[in-house]
């Protein structure tokens, strides 16, 4: 139970004089027990005696812990969540007695998570394990930027970890060995945070680490498993048969963002050098001022090499990333995407997860994913459109393809489909399309049927869609042609007898 003070507290200048006298101080402590006169000092940031006595005046609950939270995190005395979503799943991290699942879209905010308890749990410390480089020192910047004390743990600990870290950041490999266990656990910490969590089915190179991850179980807090992308088929295999966990409270959110575009092309392109024109065209017609910028994703080290190559010749302000990199080098291309205007970011997926830039106005992926590798290609075109406006997504087939073709990979290329019902198919529990969800703009597909295209034949019996605006053909009866319900999403009739 957390508890707002009252109490009075007079602040000294480094040399010792009297600098003011304040009367009434309120702050957040985690028990009424352990507060002691020496930790208001430390509670309050500044050099300070306590000369009245400490009365405890209301308890605050989860609820009002996360809002307190907020406030100080935006600076703001009357901040808003995102969503009644955001606010629940927030409140239970902070609330502590459940093991949590988190399904939240991709700009959803789940680093909240590990950003707000820190803020009204001043002892309190939160393990956070990551599957990339890219993204632990993405998220040790952020720390940093919110003057939050972490410590980023990459291969081996090699040293202690300092007392006053708040956020303990762990690659998947730190994270599965003894030793890190072994310093962990005397550390007793409040909550482990596992972030991706989908990585752990995904990618082959996370399973040799799985077991040592799963042993930090053995020790008491909190799990948060956190995903912007996860079927509900997998909860089982995910939480009982890697973590051995039963009792998991789940939140999810439809994994769909309406500011996303989607577009499949099937170019069956022979390499990724036959991407240099869409890439130069979507970059001169979305990439229009200094803050935008692009991504692009090659499976191959070799092909991100060779794409970049070709766009720096068109004078095009362009970069590249790969797991093959040196470190230094890898977080200097970083850190050129970030600060140069329009620029594109050529890379693999090792730079395709958690990248939180918010005006990334376009994301081109080379291959069209199967269901094997879906988190893999969402969790990339997740990437943009993270401010909130209109981006766009292109996948485009390869005529080899580096994943193989499954009926999730055939539904997508097929010319009727709506690429956001395919996608939310697998990953949600109501399956949605362009013309279900309020999209800032519908994919070729939804506009054609939604748009009211006058004349337009759907099939050999005349039915068109001239004069039917958008909830009249979300209505259609068992007599709308197979054809015309695959373009809606609409699962077809099957007639018995």
């Amino acid at each position: 139970m957390s508890w707002i003070f009252k109490g009075t507290i007079r602040a000294e200048q480094p040399t010792g004089f009297m600098e003011e006298l304040v009367d009434t101080v309120w702050t957040v402590v985690p028990s009424i027990n352990s507060v002691k006169p020496a930790q208001f000092g430390k509670i309050f940031g500044v050099s300070s005696s306590l000369v009245g006595p400490v009365t405890p005046v209301i308890p605050l609950s989860p609820s009002q812990l996360a809002m307190q939270a907020l406030q100080q995190f935006t600076r703001d005395p009357s901040p808003s969540w995102k969503s009644p979503f955001q606010q629940l799943w927030i409140t239970a991290v902070l609330e502590a007695d459940q093991d949590l699942l988190v399904v939240a879209r991709t700009g959803g905010g789940k680093s909240l998570a590990y950003l707000l308890p820190p803020l009204v749990e001043p002892t309190q410390l939160s393990v956070v394990i990551q599957p990339l480089k890219a993204l632990g020192h993405e998220t040790m910047k952020i720390l940093e930027s919110h003057h939050i004390e972490g410590f980023y743990v990459d291969q081996a600990l090699k040293q202690d970890i300092p007392h006053n870290t708040r956020v303990l950041v762990a690659s998947v490999e730190a994270a599965s060995q003894i030793g890190f266990f072994t310093a962990v656990s005397k550390l007793k910490p409040r909550r482990f945070i596992i972030d991706e969590a989908h990585q752990y089915l995904d990618d082959v190179t996370y399973r040799n680490y799985m077991a040592g991850v799963a042993r930090l179980r053995g020790i008491t807090g909190q799990f948060v498993f956190m995903t912007g992308s996860f079927s509900p088929a997998n909860h089982t295999q995910l939480l009982q048969g890697i973590f051995n966990m039963v009792q998991v409270k789940t939140f999810r959110e439809p994994t769909v963002r309406p500011e996303l575009l989607w577009e499949v092309k099937d170019h069956q392109l022979g390499s990724a050098e036959g991407l240099l024109h869409l890439v130069a065209a979507t970059w001169q017609s979305e990439c229009k001022d200094d803050s935008s910028r692009g991504m692009v994703f090659v499976q191959s080290h070799a092909g991100v090499e060779a794409l970049y190559q070709q766009l720096e010749r068109m004078k095009i302000p362009v970069t590249y990333y790969h797991a093959g990199l040196d470190v230094d080098l890898a977080k200097s291309n970083a850190n050129q995407w970030r600060v140069t205007g329009r620029c594109v970011m050529v890379g693999t997926c090792a730079f395709g997860t958690g990248i939180n830039y918010p005006h990334v106005r376009f994301v081109i992926i080379l291959g069209i994913p199967n269901r094997g590798n879906i988190n893999q290609v969402f969790q990339q075109a997740g990437r943009a459109g993270r401010d909130g406006k209109l981006a766009k997504i292109i996948l485009v087939s390869q005529k080899k393809s580096p994943w193989d073709p499954d009926e999730f990979t055939q539904t997508l290329l097929s010319p009727g489909t709506c690429p956001v019902r395919a996608f939310s198919t697998v990953l949600d529990e109501s399956p949605s399309s362009c013309l279900s969800l309020d999209v800032s703009r519908k994919c070729s597909v939804c506009s054609v049927i939604g748009g009211r295209v006058m004349g337009l034949v759907v099939d050999d019996t005349n039915k068109t869609t001239d004069g039917m605006d958008e909830a009249g053909l979300m209505e259609l009866d068992s007599s709308a042609t197979p054809r015309a319900r695959r373009a809606l999403g609409v699962a077809p009739v099957t007639q018995f007898g």
